[in-house]
């Protein structure tokens, strides 16, 4: 049946869904009022820290809405809609973090400037790409621009982009003492530049450091200095004064894990959440960067372990990641079982429920570690669990400078390996992609010496 109110008389200026198009003009508008209503909501929302899966949809639909007018819009829809999809009911609530919380910022900025017209494109959109070759209209060019830019800015993941903005910030900061360009750089000031590095890092941050200005001299196309014979020189020699020896942190071992205990106070809700913690990074080997969330505001379900990722079961628990430091582009999950150990203050599993049953949460999506604050609930970051890991390691005498949160991982594979585990198996609960593991195993002097026992049984009855 046709609704008669709603038909017009043939023209060049129509509104369609909420959009109005412009024949004459070739244009295609939001109405001012909505776009008005638009900015303010998005303002809003960007001052929010939770928001339901009620308001995400609300958002995502009119955000998808704008981007019939705002070509590229629905590039920056993609974190919000995957915000929703694990939201089972209305009322189940997201944290606005990282990646989310940037795409609601560049549809804020971008409307603060934006007319709300933009042209009808001649060619066919993005949205629909074909194998023909066909010339791209200027409209096109502006947003393939656009869409290369933003590829390009996420090249590398958010941990290793502040890594280069420490190392940009040193290198910005020496050329700037030195009144020279920091592209290109001759081979005497990248020199220079490594020396003045040496003045207070070792061979192994100073090679790290240069990486910098090899990727700038990349991204400028221009040839880069390190490859002279005179800086390789260089290098050398702070590699043969200095040496390259590492030091990483000491592992956790069951007899520090077993004094540890000693130190937790079963009535404090943080002391349950640091142990259940512990249990897990000795037991899972995970990264810290997976563990824990470095703020409220920078927890991301898919890189941290969170409550909706523990299953537990009759055998134990699998805990499940979804992005680690060797999963970029979820191409597959990490999933690692936690075993029970019956009546015992070492197992991990009842570590885990303990703190999940002291702290309820009305959702899952928050960390897996929670702990209660003065009434609130508050996830369990990297510094509160390296504090209270410094707190306990102090008491018991030890030098709390020699450890981190990598010392469980490091100590969990050790004993893994001290316990007869081949190391292939070590190297897949750990996710090591390379060798690399083989730098975290530890074996103690005992278990060395067993080997050598082995040894002076066995070579007699070779002789």
């Amino acid at each position: 049946m046709i609704n008669w109110s709603k038909v017009v008389d043939p023209t060049t200026k129509l509104t369609f869904l909420g959009i109005e198009i412009d024949s004459t003009a070739m244009e295609l508008r939001l109405p001012e009022e909505k776009l008005s209503l638009l900015k303010h909501e998005l303002a809003e929302f960007s001052k929010r820290k939770r928001a339901s899966k009620k308001q995400l949809q609300s958002i995502a639909g009119k955000l998808n809405w704008a981007s019939a007018v705002v070509h590229g819009g629905r590039v920056f829809l993609r974190r919000i809609i995957d915000a929703i999809t694990p939201l089972k009911h209305d009322w189940h609530k997201a944290i606005l973090h990282g990646e989310i919380w940037h795409d609601i910022e560049w549809w804020k900025k971008f409307l603060e400037t934006f007319n709300g017209k933009s042209l009808i494109l001649e060619k066919i959109p993005l949205s629909s790409v074909y194998t023909d070759a066909c010339i791209p209209s200027a409209g096109q060019v502006q947003e393939l621009d656009s869409l290369v830019l933003f590829f390009q800015s996420r090249m590398f993941a958010d941990s290793t982009k502040k890594t280069y903005m420490l190392y940009f910030r040193s290198y910005e900061s020496f050329c700037r003492g030195l009144l020279i360009p920091m592209v290109p750089i001759s081979k005497d000031n990248l020199a220079r530049y490594i020396v003045f590095l040496t003045q207070r890092l070792c061979y192994n941050s100073v090679v790290n450091y240069l990486n910098i200005v090899r990727l700038l001299h990349e991204e400028a196309e221009l040839p880069y200095p390190i490859d002279t014979h005179f800086v390789k020189g260089v290098l050398k020699g702070v590699k043969r004064v200095l040496g390259a020896e590492k030091r990483p942190k000491l592992p956790i071992t069951p007899k520090i894990l077993s004094g540890i205990f000693t130190t937790i106070d079963l009535n404090e809700s943080l002391d349950i959440t640091f142990w259940a913690a512990c249990l897990v990074a000795f037991f899972s080997f995970f990264r810290k960067s997976n563990l824990f969330t470095p703020s409220l505001q920078e927890f991301n379900p898919d890189r941290h372990l969170n409550r909706a990722s523990v299953k537990f079961s009759k055998e134990g628990a699998t805990l499940t990641l979804r992005k680690t430091k060797t999963i970029q582009n979820r191409e597959r999950a990490l999933e690692v079982p936690l075993p029970i150990i019956p009546g015992s203050p070492f197992c991990p599993c009842q570590a885990l429920k303990l703190s999940f049953d002291i702290c309820p949460s009305s959702h899952n999506l928050v960390s897996a570690f929670m702990f209660s604050s003065k009434s609130k609930l508050m996830p369990l970051t990297y510094n509160g669990f390296l504090a209270r890991l410094k707190q306990s390691l102090k008491s018991l005498g030890y030098d709390s400078s020699k450890y981190s949160g990598h010392s469980f991982r490091r100590g969990g594979a050790t004993f893994a390996l001290e316990c007869g585990v081949p190391s292939e198996i070590i190297q897949t609960q750990g996710d090591w992609k390379s060798d690399a593991y083989k730098n975290y195993l530890d074996p103690s002097f005992t278990h060395r010496q067993t080997v050598m026992n082995v040894f002076a049984k066995a070579l007699p009855k070779m002789v």
